[in-house]
């Protein structure tokens, strides 16, 4: 079992719950994992959560472009956190 299945079938569960808590909540965060294996070289998983009520920081955004590797912008991320608490 390789990174990738160990994630899936032990880590992505968890993290299903901790985002369900933080929307719920209206806690803002920012997780990333770096899962390459063999079969999949530079695998990663950035998930962010950060709701219109919930305030994050300026910080918080720049730690989210940094994760991913590319600006995003303020804006960007809004719209997101807008649709995700919209669902």
């Amino acid at each position: 079992m390789d990174k990738h299945d160990k994630f899936e079938e032990e880590i992505a569960p968890l993290m299903g719950k901790v985002f369900e808590i933080c929307q719920r909540e209206h806690i803002a965060m920012l997780c990333h994992f770096e899962i390459g294996s063999v079969v999949m070289p530079g695998l990663r998983c950035t998930n962010f959560v950060a709701t219109p009520d919930c305030e994050p920081s300026d910080r918080l955004f720049d730690a989210i472009e940094i994760a991913y590797g590319k600006p995003i912008g303020k804006v960007t991320a809004e719209a997101t956190a807008k649709r995700a608490n919209a669902s």
